[in-house]
């Protein structure tokens, strides 16, 4: 028969072997999950990664690692733990071309390396989870994309559209290009310029039309030879040249 003395000690048994430690190892573990930055390996277990020339992203191909040496065996990207917590790291040593066949979400991209560009094009998704961060060193362009979703340029470089895309784009001392050799309209892009973020129509002559216009600092561009317009009012302040 249980009194409520025993009841309580019975209880607090209870949580103390199994609530508890749970409660511990989530708080150890962060709560959440953490990014892992994986990167793109196409010499194997050689230094370096050997990126240069046109590599296939699938669920197949092993050119996977963790190693930021590109040391480790490489894998495939399920085997990797790829998944939308994963920060892509691309370090090319020459101009280089990723074709993404399949879905992809993914929690940030990093393009490092020497002063080449890379393109990406994804023939199928390729998704940024929510306040994912792109990091530009130099150029990197999207081509053949559907919505990549919403993120933050960074890294000084530039960040090229070569067709519609809808999503929200801060750039962050970061040019963004848009632009090709036909007009492009990319109704639904919503571009906030902070730093010293650029805001680049790519040639005379070509019309664009994007959704917002946000920013608020001094050093801010909007560079548009050819037309720009908006398909929903200006919103924000900006203050740029």
């Amino acid at each position: 028969m249980f009194t409520p003395l025993s009841f309580r000690k019975t209880l607090l048994h209870v949580l103390r072997s199994s609530i508890f430690p749970c409660l511990a190892v989530w708080c150890l573990l962060g709560g959440v999950a953490r990014a892992q930055t994986v990167y793109i390996d196409q010499n194997g277990t050689s230094s370096g990664f050997g990126v240069n020339g046109t590599y296939t992203w699938n669920a197949t191909n092993t050119n996977w690692t963790t190693s930021a040496a590109g040391t480790n065996t490489t894998v495939t990207w399920g085997a990797i733990g790829g998944s939308s917590s994963s920060v892509v790291t691309v370090n090319a040593t020459g101009t280089s071309t990723i074709n993404v066949e399949g879905n992809y979400t993914i929690g940030g991209l990093t393009k490092t390396g020497s002063t080449t560009s890379i393109s990406i094009s994804a023939n199928n998704s390729l998704t940024f989870a929510p306040s994912a961060t792109l990091t530009a060193v130099n150029q990197l362009t999207f081509t053949n994309l559907s919505p990549l979703g919403d993120f933050t340029a960074t890294g000084g470089g530039s960040v090229r559209f070569y067709q519609s895309y809808t999503g929200n784009i801060t750039s962050n001392s970061t040019t963004i290009e848009v632009g090709q050799n036909n007009n492009i309209f990319v109704t639904n892009m919503n571009v906030n310029l902070i730093g010293s973020g650029k805001l680049n129509v790519v040639n005379q002559g070509y019309n664009v039309g994007i959704g917002n216009l946000f920013g608020n600092s001094t050093s801010a561009q909007v560079n548009a030879p050819g037309n720009l317009t908006f398909s929903q009012n200006q919103d924000g302040t900006f203050q740029g040249a």
